[in-house]
């Protein structure tokens, strides 16, 4: 992924990319989601896992140029293995897939919606 501004919508993208703002650039990065907070930027991407699945990745820069990755093993969102009864799927296939979250903040609580499931078939909103 390679990060850039635009100041009005009839920009050209192109010549708007910033420098060296790039970011996984030898793995898997999909869905991916911006979120800026406090003077950092989050990314929320979705990473493959070898044969295992899919799951939600979070990392974040004060820059876009220098990423700071949660250690591996604190997935933002990790699927669930014994999750079954999913659409389209035998009733005992698991969950192989957490991606493509929404965030909001409501009432004093952060929501994450996301789609579980499988990610090459089906899936369910969750």
């Amino acid at each position: 992924m390679c990060f850039g501004h635009l100041d009005k919508l009839t920009d050209n993208w192109n010549d708007n990319i910033i420098k060296n703002a790039k970011y996984g650039e030898n793995k898997y990065t999909g869905g991916p989601k911006v979120l800026y907070v406090d003077g950092r930027y989050y990314l929320l991407y979705l990473e493959r896992l070898d044969s295992l699945g899919w799951e939600t990745r979070i990392t974040r820069s004060k820059d876009l140029i220098n990423w700071q990755d949660a250690p591996e093993d604190r997935a933002f969102l990790p699927f669930n293995k014994n999750y079954k009864n999913i659409p389209l799927h035998g009733p005992d296939v698991p969950e192989k897939n957490a991606s493509d979250p929404g965030v909001i903040y409501y009432s004093g609580q952060v929501i994450v919606y996301f789609t579980g499931g499988i990610q090459k078939k089906a899936g369910d909103l969750q």
